[in-house]
């Protein structure tokens, strides 16, 4: 059951390369600063952002339980 889950979760999240989200930036955990789509998905950035932040992400990777992206301008 869990890894039918795991490839539903995959394959939602690879729709979702490439486009850009609105996501609230929460903090930083482990040196990577990371926040939630307005759909609640995690989203790790590639740089810095202050906490309490709407940025505009571009999605460049995704895995089942999460999304990496960097802040457009």
């Amino acid at each position: 059951m869990e890894r039918l889950q795991e490839g539903i979760a995959a394959e939602i999240n690879a729709k979702l390369y490439g486009r850009v989200a609105e996501v609230f930036v929460e903090g930083e955990r482990g040196g990577k600063w990371y926040g939630r789509t307005r759909t609640g998905k995690l989203v790790f950035l590639s740089e810095p952002c202050p906490a309490g932040q709407l940025a505009r992400v571009e999605i460049e990777r995704t895995s089942p339980w999460s999304l990496q992206g960097k802040i457009k301008g």
